[in-house]
């Protein structure tokens, strides 16, 4: 993985905790009582700027990292392909894809290359992810429920909205579950 990311792009540094406001991940929270139930929580799974799941189905573990990279935020999606890692950014439905670096899909790759969208939001302690289990998801804002068959990010911006991304047929989709 970590070598799929060098070759995607050299340049990309992960953010870390560091990034983030404190207020959403360190305990103790203070002054409320009972506070941490509503803190970040990190697992070996998550934490704040970073994913692991198997967002493709294979059962294969894959990460979503987010960071930066030439002064500007940048999501990068590490999938499996075979026996293989493939970076890139995630193409949501509705856009067109941007030309990827040369070798970075290979023919075996059953699902069709991602590449760039929207980057998240400049400032990371305003968003963060967490992992989304595969199930059955419901929200006041979508006209039905997302039956996930793989995991999926929950992206959640600080006092705006939520939505869980999903890959489908190599194509991320948004499921807005907060604004």
């Amino acid at each position: 993985m970590k070598a799929a990311l060098v070759s995607f792009d050299p340049t990309f540094r992960p953010w870390t905790l560091r990034d983030y406001l404190p207020e959403v991940w360190r305990r103790p929270c203070r002054p409320t009582p009972g506070c941490e139930l509503y803190l970040y929580r990190l697992t070996p799974r998550q934490a704040p700027f970073a994913v692991i799941g198997d967002f493709n189905g294979d059962h294969v573990l894959d990460v979503v990292v987010d960071g930066e990279s030439g002064g500007a935020a940048r999501r990068i999606v590490v999938l499996s392909h075979g026996r293989r890692f493939v970076a890139s950014e995630p193409q949501r439905a509705g856009t067109t894809p941007e030309p990827l670096p040369p070798g970075v899909v290979g023919p075996e790759a059953p699902e069709a290359p991602l590449a760039a969208v929207a980057a998240p939001p400049q400032r990371p302690f305003e968003s963060w992810i967490q992992l989304v289990r595969r199930g059955k998801h419901e929200s006041g804002y979508e006209e039905r429920p997302l039956i996930l068959k793989t995991d999926a990010i929950l992206t959640i911006i600080w006092d705006k909205s939520a939505y869980i991304d999903y890959l489908q047929g190599g194509v991320w989709h948004q499921y807005f579950i907060s604004d």
